[in-house]
């Protein structure tokens, strides 16, 4: 009899699909890093604290290459993560949010007096620098595409990348503007021209190898609505 009562508490308080929540993120300050002590720090892994927490989910961080970290989505190897799923190669290996928890910013950048680009199109037959491993949003599909001409300059991090515009590599460079605008601090760049391209949804992307993969979805965004009507989260 007190083997069944705790039983049926345990199944009151307990997720069915109890398990930790594999969570990874990718270096994307100030909105996903790993801060000096080694712990995952930002704005939204902030609010993936608060949503996991709040839906009495246990978890774990782990900071990946975007690559290798897309790549773990699509085997189950990560549960979760928060941020752009427009990658054609990634998405039907996923299951993505209707709930838009933040934004990411897509900006081209340039030095001195170049053309402004507010289209794709505009980069045909032009040299581009890009941060390894990075969606833009779906843009990459397009720059990948052989038919468009475009020569893609790639490098590790937004100060990298900046190296390479000052020294006349290339004469656009695209990156998002939450950590370039970081690493602008970091890094003088004289005349520097920026102009904004598209703002995209960050929204949950789990995996559909993870367990219960719609529940853990929908009890997230649950549980992120809550908070926000609460005030806990913005």
């Amino acid at each position: 009899m007190k083997l069944c009562f705790w039983v049926i508490l345990l199944c009151m308080f307990t997720p069915s699909d109890a398990k930790s929540i594999k969570v990874g993120y990718i270096d994307f300050p100030p909105l996903l890093f790993i801060n000096n002590h080694g712990k995952a720090q930002g704005i939204l892994i902030n609010i993936l604290e608060k949503t996991l927490a709040h839906a009495n989910y246990q978890y774990t961080f782990t900071l990946y290459p975007p690559k290798r970290m897309f790549s773990y989505l699509k085997s189950g190897d990560i549960d979760l993560w928060v941020g752009l799923a427009n990658s054609k190669k990634l998405n039907e290996h996923v299951l993505i949010g209707s709930t838009t928890v933040h934004h990411f910013t897509l900006q081209s950048y340039s030095i001195g007096k170049t053309t402004k680009i507010t289209a794709r199109q505009q980069l045909n037959n032009k040299t581009v620098i890009i941060i390894r491993g990075y969606s833009y949003g779906g843009w990459i599909d397009y720059l990948n595409d052989p038919a468009n001409n475009i020569q893609l300059i790639r490098t590790v991090n937004h100060k990298s990348a900046l190296k390479l515009l000052k020294i006349g590599r290339a004469k656009y460079l695209l990156a998002y503007k939450e950590p370039m605008k970081l690493a602008l601090g970091a890094t003088k760049v004289d005349n520097i021209i920026t102009h904004h391209l598209e703002k995209f949804s960050v929204k949950f992307v789990i995996s559909k190898k993870t367990n219960n993969a719609k529940k853990l979805l929908f009890n997230l965004e649950k549980s992120y609505k809550e908070l926000v009507a609460q005030g806990i989260l913005k």
